[in-house]
């Protein structure tokens, strides 16, 4: 099923909006013959060969090859060209930040991931962050660099592009990053939440393809959701929607980073569940722990990949951390479900690793504790797509620049 367009006209005034319309429908659809463009944007064979024509003139889509037809002449397929604009994708996260040249069909062609040194302020992980873009620029000179997308946890102003007060992100309060950015490589730059952007992924690329309703649940050092109504991203007012890891689940609980007491992620996040063992690796160990508790006695913390080497182990109290956080996060998630009433849930983000110890007691949960469990069940499901805040953020930069800007896109070739 495809998204619901806008009818195309016929006019030169609304010639630029057809442009659009046509780059949009051929990168989602993959291949897509003239004849269905033409039933889909209701444009005319005189309106829409004009159209085609340029784009095809300007490198921005391609004939390749035909369609199996049962009736008459096989018809030649368009594509979209993957080197006709490129997106710098920037994932900010509370560790680390990823960044990647992504092409114009959303394949990544290079990344590089940089963690945070320990003492680094804000301001220097901001240099660096600005040099490995200046590096990716040069490094692809001949590539037509669109925009810049920079992805992060919430809550922020997208709009002006100003990364407001994330939880647990010490020292990123109100940085206008979009302004930062804009004045130091003259690119437009797009920001937008990673729980976003890794459902848009889902939608474009990933497991939501076939889903017209679902919430993609961002499992990271914070807790995410992106919510897809009708193939359409929802985001509530100036993007504030869709706080998964702030819906209270303990009225009486630890106070969260955001100020609220309970907080989802501060008992179902990456974070929570390592400080989980933390807290209890010198008192209820089994013989299975002893290879965690040496890291933590020799380190004095307790990393991620220490959590999923415990778990590939069945060390008792890592399986039962994951657990634990599990049963907070279904509860979270049933408040979701009885409000939006999903197609699927899919897991992903960087705890994607533990998604398989947090499936089965979900899928337990839901079907126990949804509202309306006796008469449909939502698929439970884990995500399997590779850089997904990096392809969801360019793609979202990509359809700024064909809504607003496509004279970027749409430039006669000398």
């Amino acid at each position: 099923m495809m998204n619901t367009y806008k009818k195309g006209g016929n006019t030169a005034i609304i010639k630029k909006s057809n442009l659009s319309l046509i780059v949009r429908l051929v990168r989602e659809m993959g291949m897509v013959s003239r004849t269905d463009l033409a039933k889909i944007t209701g444009l005319s064979k005189g309106g829409l060969t004009p159209i085609i024509q340029e784009l095809i003139n300007n490198g921005i889509i391609r004939e390749t090859g035909v369609m199996d037809s049962d009736a008459g002449r096989k018809p030649i397929m368009l594509e979209i060209c993957s080197h006709a604009a490129y997106v710098i994708a920037v994932d900010l996260n509370r560790s680390s930040a990823q960044i990647a040249l992504v092409d114009f069909s959303n394949k990544v062609r290079s990344s590089y991931e940089y963690k945070y040194a320990g003492n680094e302020s804000t301001q220097e992980i901001i240099r660096r962050i600005k040099s490995m873009i200046r590096f990716f620029i040069e490094e692809n000179h001949e590539c037509s660099i669109a925009a810049i997308g920079v992805s992060s946890p919430g809550p922020l102003d997208c709009q002006e592009g100003i990364i407001l007060n994330p939880p647990r992100f010490h020292g990123w309060k109100n940085i206008p990053i979009k302004q930062l950015l804009e004045e130091e490589f003259g690119i437009p730059t797009i920001l937008d939440k990673d729980a976003n952007a890794y459902a848009m992924a889902e939608k474009i690329m990933g497991l939501g393809k076939k889903y017209k309703n679902f919430i993609h649940v961002t499992h990271s050092e914070g807790i995410g959701a992106g919510v897809v109504i009708d193939r359409m991203l929802y985001r509530g007012v100036r993007g504030f929607g869709t706080e998964l890891g702030h819906l209270v689940v303990d009225y009486r609980g630890s106070k969260c980073d955001c100020g609220n007491i309970g907080c989802l992620e501060q008992y179902a996040s990456m974070t929570a569940i390592i400080e989980w063992i933390e807290s209890r690796i010198q008192h209820e160990v089994d013989e299975a722990d002893a290879p965690i508790k040496m890291i933590y006695e020799r380190r004095g913390r307790i990393e991620w990949e220490d959590v999923l080497d415990g778990l590939d182990k069945n060390s008792p109290i890592c399986l039962k951390a994951v657990e634990n956080a599990a049963v907070f996060l279904g509860y979270g998630l049933i408040n979701m479900l009885n409000i939006f009433a999903p197609e699927a849930v899919i897991i992903g983000g960087r705890g994607i690793s533990a998604g398989k110890y947090l499936v089965k007691p979900l899928k337990k949960m839901m079907a126990e504790s949804t509202f309306y469990k006796d008469f449909y069940l939502p698929d439970i499901l884990v995500s399997d797509l590779k850089d997904g805040a990096l392809i969801g953020i360019a793609n979202t930069a990509f359809e700024h620049i064909i809504d607003k800007s496509t004279e970027q896109l749409f430039k006669p070739k000398m």
